[in-house]
């Protein structure tokens, strides 16, 4: 009744482990492979400069990216190689 280990009980018997085939989440996000494409003409980047998807830049810090995403008003989603960092553009339209 009270379900605790008794004398006159034995023990269950231990799984033995087996390995297990790592499974393939859908829930894991692998960041997308870094990879510029060389047609595209490099801009220096600037906050002052507007881009758009797809452009790619150079950035001071963090060297060549490419632009994934842009979110109005004024950010840019850049994928770098090592990871993908929001920016800033366009903001002479944001200054007085």
């Amino acid at each position: 009744m009270c379900k605790g280990t008794h004398n006159y009980k034995q023990k269950p018997a231990e799984k033995e482990a087996r390995p297990r085939a790592p499974r393939a989440s859908s829930r894991s996000k692998e960041p997308a492979p870094f990879a510029i494409d060389p047609k595209r003409p490099i801009k220096a980047y600037s906050m002052d400069t507007s881009f758009g998807t797809g452009d790619v830049i150079n950035h001071p810090k963090f060297g060549l990216g490419a632009v994934e995403s842009t979110n109005p008003p004024n950010k840019i989603e850049v994928r770098f190689q090592e990871g993908k960092k929001t920016l800033l553009h366009n903001m002479k339209n944001m200054r007085p």
